[in-house]
């Protein structure tokens, strides 16, 4: 039996909040004004329930003429059912949807959608 000591790397696995962050940050550079889609079931101070949004919303609206909505999720993780029938239905209202799993995912397309005419 070997007691060889030996290094493993180490696997950083970054949370939707941290891929939020970085694509909110992004978008303020390429001067978007991110605004966030609240969606769910609440309950107020005095004990009532409250449904906000439409479920299905994507995360963000990115606003700049012209805008989009952005989707953001964990790597590997893709959209609900529910969000691709919500992301098709704005689709008919000519906006674009974004469902990224990365900040550098977001800035290649920014870099692809600002040099459209």
């Amino acid at each position: 039996m070997s007691n060889r000591f030996r290094l493993t790397p180490l696997q950083v696995r970054m949370s939707e909040n941290d891929i939020e962050k970085s694509c909110v940050d992004l978008l303020h550079l390429y001067r978007y004004f991110p605004v966030r889609q609240h969606v769910g079931r609440f309950r107020t101070p005095d004990d009532r329930w409250v449904t906000i949004g439409k479920p299905g919303d994507p995360d963000w609206i990115a606003v700049k003429s012209p805008s989009f909505f952005l989707e953001v999720k964990r790597p590997g993780e893709v959209a609900t059912d529910l969000q691709l029938r919500r992301h098709a239905e704005l689709r008919l209202y000519g906006f674009d949807i974004l469902v990224v799993e990365s900040a550098e995912q977001l800035r290649d397309w920014l870099e692809e959608w600002e040099r459209a005419p």
